[in-house]
């Protein structure tokens, strides 16, 4: 989770995990998130790491990025 959003949920009250969460490091991220998003869906890693890049970006900005959609879409 990025610092920022958890800061703001903290601050706000709501979390709700059975354990204080951490902030992922780019270790975490990608041995551990990109590598269980890739097993799960079976996808490459690198465009796990495409796909999780984008939606970070999309979710930190709200500006949708239409080249990554299509290829969501057109694997």
């Amino acid at each position: 989770m990025h610092s920022l959003a958890l800061r703001t949920l903290r601050y706000a009250g709501l979390l709700t995990y059975p354990v204080d969460p951490m902030v992922m490091d780019d270790w975490e991220i990608k041995n551990i998130y990109d590598a269980e998003f890739s097993q799960t869906s079976r996808i490459r890693p690198k465009r796990c790491e495409e796909i999780r890049r984008d939606y970070e970006a999309y979710w930190s900005t709200l500006q949708q990025n239409l080249r990554i959609m299509f290829l969501l879409s057109h694997p």
